[in-house]
């Protein structure tokens, strides 16, 4: 379970609490995020027009202001690999997903081409439903492994968010910058229980927006 969320940019205001569960079965990937809201009558932001308003992350400088309430979710089936999916839903139940990878170019330097050279490519091949509580919305996310290219072997990524219009405030567990478009490098490393090689780290500790100086520990599916 993930619990902890942290808004984008080190912004030390409260956070709205919301919590992201993970499972799995032979055939498919299962995620449940509890979102809690104090008043669901409260109009969640415009909508969006189609699959293809799905513009990257909601902290991007191309998405701002966020997008309408939604949840989030990005998986990164294999972590050699800087191509990642990305799945959403509503409070109202809209769901949206695609795939996207970067297009290599030599001649651009690696801001650039997480800025200009994203191919994104239409997913629907998974399920994602919405159930409306007192005080809170249930999402729930139905991704057979089929639809990632196959139940990974390894390490694989993946990275819960959560969009609240109202305040402006999007939260995940991991820091993410304003201009964040491709955080393949923030997401969750995860594994399969069993012994799994642990990556070696590339660079400095981060401090998050608590102040806590620390790696993060990989998770495990159980």
């Amino acid at each position: 379970m993930l619990n902890q969320f942290y808004r984008f940019g080190g912004d030390h205001r409260t956070v709205t609490p919301t919590e992201c569960r993970i499972g799995y079965d032979t055939n498919t990937l299962l995620v449940v995020f509890r979102c809690e809201e104090n008043d669901l009558s409260f109009p969640v932001g415009l909508q969006k027009a189609d699959w293809y308003a799905l513009r990257g992350l909601p902290s991007g400088s191309d998405s701002w202001p966020p997008f309408p309430d939604e949840v989030d979710l990005l998986i990164q089936p294999d972590m050699g690999n800087s191509c990642y999916y990305q799945f959403a839903v509503t409070p109202e139940g809209l769901k949206f997903g695609c795939e996207r990878s970067l297009i290599s170019n030599p001649d651009e330097s690696a801001d650039e081409v997480a800025r200009s050279s994203v191919r994104v490519n239409k997913v629907e091949a998974f399920e994602a439903s919405v159930t409306r509580g007192t005080n809170a919305w249930i999402a729930f996310f139905e991704i057979p492994w089929e639809t990632l290219g196959g139940k990974p072997k390894t390490q694989f990524g993946i990275l819960p968010m959560r969009t609240r219009w109202r305040e402006g405030e999007f939260t995940s567990p991991a820091a993410i910058d304003f201009e964040e478009c491709m955080p393949v490098d923030l997401l969750v490393e995860t594994h399969f229980p069993g012994t799994a090689p642990v990556q070696e780290p590339t660079s400095s500790l981060c401090q998050l927006p608590s102040g806590i100086l620390r790696w993060q520990r990989p998770a495990v599916l159980t």
